[in-house]
């Protein structure tokens, strides 16, 4: 008898430590976000600009191109030639919690974006 109980609390103690460590971890990616955080729209020049800085709790940051010339984004080593593209008039969802830069192809244009966070 007293086998059986300290086997059967034994898989009760197993059983909980699992719902539990399964129960504290977050999937930050497929989760929805709690709130959307507007930010100012940005000139964005021939220099890398920052349009979003970096945030541990965002789950993306989406910027729509409405400025005439088209954009270029990634961290801060993009150029006019290097970091993926936003044609003028297009929005683009970027999954990263680091900092956003984004370049200007031609003459000065503007990125209104948003903050989805956790």
């Amino acid at each position: 008898m007293r086998v059986y109980k300290a086997i059967a609390g034994l898989a009760f103690i197993i059983v909980g430590w699992s719902a539990c460590a399964q129960a504290q971890q977050v999937d930050r990616w497929s989760t929805p976000p709690k709130f959307m955080v507007s930010r100012s729209d940005v000139t964005v020049t021939s220099t890398a600009t920052l349009v979003c800085p970096s945030n541990d709790n965002r789950v993306n940051c989406t910027c729509v191109n409405t400025g005439a010339d088209a954009v270029r984004y990634g961290d801060s080593t993009i150029s006019a030639t290097k970091g993926a593209r936003i044609a003028s008039g297009t929005p683009a969802e970027i999954r990263v919690r680091g900092n956003v830069y984004m370049i200007s192809e031609g003459a000065d244009t503007t990125v209104a974006c948003t903050e989805e966070v956790y």
